[in-house]
This record gives C-alpha cells, sequence and structure tokens, in this order.
C-alpha cells in the first residue's frame, strides 16, 4: 500500500488494472479485497479484466464475481475490459464503465452488426470506452485493427456526439479529467 501512495501521487498515474486471469485469483476473492478497498476509499479507478470463459459462470473474472465486489464496495469508480466477454449481460445495468477491447470484432462475427449495436445500447453509450487492446486481437492482425474497430462503429447508428463521447469524453470521464 506505500507503494501504490507513491505511485498515485504522480501525475501520469490514472488508476490500477487488475487481471484476475492472469493471476489465477477470482475477482470477489480476498487477494483483491485490500486493493479494491483502497481504491473505492480514494476514489481511484479500477478496471478489471473481464473476458470470462463463456462456459464458465464463476470464472475468476465473470460478471457474477464483478457483481460481488460492487455488492462490497458499491462506490468503486469501476472501467470493465472487455465488455465481460460473452457474458455481458450479466452487466447490464451496473455502475461502471465498459471498453469494448479485443471482443468488438467477436460481438461483429457472433452477433452481426444491427445486434452488436443493441448491446452496446443497452450497456449505455454514457459508459461505453473505446480501446482495442491493440496489438493484439483474436480474430485480426495488428495492422487490420483500428480500420476495423472504426469501420464496425461506422456501421452502427451513434450520433457524431455519442462517437465522440465514446471515443474520448467518456474516458476522460472515467479518469477524472472532465
Amino acid at each position: 500500500i506505500n507503494e501504490l501512495d507513491r505511485v498515485i501521487a504522480r501525475d501520469e498515474f490514472i488508476g490500477i488494472k487488475l487481471h484476475p486471469g492472469n493471476a489465477g485469483y477470482p475477482i470477489d476473492g480476498c487477494y483483491y479485497e485490500k486493493i479494491i478497498e483502497y481504491a473505492s476509499k480514494r476514489d481511484i479507478l479500477v478496471e478489471i479484466h473481464s473476458y470470462p470463459k463463456e462456459h464458465l459462470q464463476d470464472d475468476v473474472c465473470s460478471p457474477s464475481r464483478i457483481k460481488n465486489v460492487l455488492k462490497k464496495y458499491p462506490n468503486v469508480r469501476l472501467s470493465i475490459a472487455h465488455l465481460g466477454g460473452f457474458q455481458v449481460e450479466d452487466l447490464y445495468g451496473l455502475n461502471a464503465y465498459f471498453n469494448f477491447s479485443a471482443i468488438l470484432p467477436d460481438y461483429v462475427n457472433r452477433f452481426g452488426i444491427k445486434r452488436t449495436n443493441e448491446i452496446l445500447r443497452l450497456i449505455g453509450v454514457d459508459k461505453l470506452v473505446f480501446a482495442t487492446d491493440f496489438p493484439d486481437s483474436r480474430c485480426l492482425k495488428p495492422k487490420e485493427i483500428y480500420d476495423k474497430y472504426f469501420e464496425i462503429l461506422n456501421e452502427m447508428d451513434f450520433s457524431p456526439e455519442e462517437a465522440e463521447n465514446i471515443c474520448r469524453n467518456n474516458a476522460l470521464k472515467m479518469i477524472g479529467k472532465i
């Protein structure tokens, strides 16, 4: 925690990312508790990697576990990376930001543009944050990622103002810059 205090004081600090899949510990377990409590008390953004295995409702980064975190720390400023994977319906209505890194092309491949657009709107345009996970992608080569993401977004029905919020303003709000 003392190291966190030192890092948080730096101007470039914007938040803490927790990756339960890499650590092998469930996000709602005691392993992360002190960090989440610390962040919640200080209004520090916490981003949680959430691309659980589809068939595991209790994967270490599953939406059900993220909901447990929010029950215990309802005021934590939260960002959920990868929209919760293909368990996104379990996250509708949560007080959190959601980035669609690494998942947007996968949604379009599975659901098509229209249904993907509906899913993003169900999450809430005011909660969406543009992200790609560049250079990683499950279905694209690195040089294709940005063009494909913008192609997908251009096919959706977002107004210019909504697009600017998704691609800029929501991220600035999320990190406390506006």
